[in-house]
């Protein structure tokens, strides 16, 4: 008997991009065309900063001090940047995106062994990152009226990935053949390219509001089970951030086997983004809490297996974490709608930030082995298993 029915397989192909061409309206093909070029020019020295700090001669402890510094500037800059987009298109803050990558990109590639370098570093990589973030969600919840979640996340997730392999690729091979400033100027170039589908869609005119940030009562409306799902959902990106150093310095150091282990994740994150994509539309299915424990259980085995194994280990690892991508964004989606956009995203992501700075001060104190951190983010994200999420907001006591 056939796991796999190839016949099946292929008109199930056939049917996923009939409904890419077909079903998605002009703005989403822009905005998916945007997250795709973004996200190869973003991730070809992304990926790999971790490892080239390292390489420069970086300790461990400096390298967790420099995401800590990403935390930090994000959480201050949040604020700002989204009181900006109320004020400003939000094309508008795509260039102030553009430019803080470019200079980081520059920055990048003129490595300073220095602590005021880490600081330059994080805070260019936090401004671009922040706008990138808040402005793509905005976009994503304001401009792309599609009600069918399948639709725009299991499309959005395999646009992800195919664009994190190829970058994968090039990066390595780029790092370990050719030099920093090639792999630095491809980025750029790639970068400005990709503002211009976004910049043609239309978005919507500004309304007329009174309404005003704040954190402090946007957050006791949202549950606390939510907000923990929410910002140990964000301590996975902590782990994949370490992880490249992980396999550099205990598997091979070559940039390389970044992008091989990404090669074998291709087929399970596009096999499963399509198939789960597609039941996480009927309400009474929700992989959330599975994928979860999964995740964490995946991610000890992989610092813990041979290198022989970790192929099998890599196409398990994103075969999961699109099952957990996937359900945090439909709970994301479910609860947007009980909130004003601005107060939602400002919540949602200094809840992130949060997690982010409480983790990384807890590592930089008092861990120093690679493996021990990854152990302990892994026990704050095991810690959401058995939570559910609650979809419905709190009703704040002394309402004004």
């Amino acid at each position: 008997m056939e796991i796999f029915n190839k016949k099946e397989m292929i008109n199930k192909t056939k049917e996923l991009f009939y409904a890419l061409i077909n079903t998605i309206d002009k703005n989403q093909r822009r905005y998916n065309f945007f997250v795709f070029l973004s996200t190869f020019a973003r991730q070809l020295i992304e990926l790999f900063i971790p490892i080239i700090l390292y390489k420069a001669w970086f300790v461990l402890k400096d390298i967790i001090f420099y995401y800590f510094c990403v935390s930090w500037i994000s959480f201050i800059l949040a604020p700002i940047l989204i009181k900006l987009a109320k004020k400003v298109r939000y094309n508008t803050i795509l260039l102030f995106w553009i430019i803080s990558f470019i200079v980081l990109q520059l920055i990048i590639a003129h490595i300073s062994i220095s602590v005021w370098y880490l600081v330059l570093v994080a805070f260019l990589f936090a401004c671009y990152r922040r706008c990138y973030r808040i402005t793509r969600r905005l976009y994503n919840l304001k401009v792309i009226h599609n009600t069918n979640i399948w639709i725009s996340y299991t499309f959005i997730s395999i646009i992800n990935q195919l664009a994190c392999m190829v970058a994968a690729y090039v990066g390595a091979i780029l790092l370990d053949f050719v030099n920093i400033e090639t792999l630095t100027c491809i980025s750029i170039l790639l970068f400005i390219v990709s503002i211009y589908p976004i910049s043609k869609i239309k978005a919507p005119k500004k309304e007329k509001s009174d309404i005003k940030l704040d954190l402090i009562w946007t957050l006791k409306k949202i549950p606390n089970v939510d907000k923990y799902i929410f910002g140990s959902y964000e301590l996975l990106n902590f782990v994949r951030f370490l992880i490249p150093l992980y396999l550099f310095i205990y598997v091979s150091d070559t940039y390389q086997i970044v992008w091989i282990l990404q090669v074998f994740t291709w087929l399970a994150t596009i096999l499963f983004s399509y198939i789960y994509g597609k039941k996480i539309n009927k309400k009474n299915i929700n992989f959330l809490n599975l994928s979860i424990f999964l995740i964490v259980l995946i991610y000890v085995i992989k610092i813990n297996v041979t290198w022989i194994f970790l192929a099998i280990v890599a196409f398990l690892e994103w075969f999961i974490s699109k099952m957990n991508e996937i359900s945090v964004g439909k709970e994301f989606i479910k609860l947007s709608k009980q909130f004003d956009y601005e107060n939602y995203n400002y919540a949602y992501e200094q809840t992130q930030n949060i997690f982010r700075l409480v983790v990384s001060v807890v590592m930089f104190f008092f861990m120093d082995d690679l493996k021990i951190m990854i152990y302990f983010i892994l026990l704050v994200m095991a810690i959401a298993i058995p939570m559910k999420f609650k979809d419905k907001i709190k009703q704040p006591k002394n309402i004004k």
